[in-house]
């Protein structure tokens, strides 16, 4: 299955972030 790494990341970054 192949999922959104972009997604994921930015996911991630802004849940850091914020």
């Amino acid at each position: 299955r192949r999922l959104p790494l972009e997604m994921i990341y930015l996911d991630i970054k802004d849940s850091k972030d914020g």
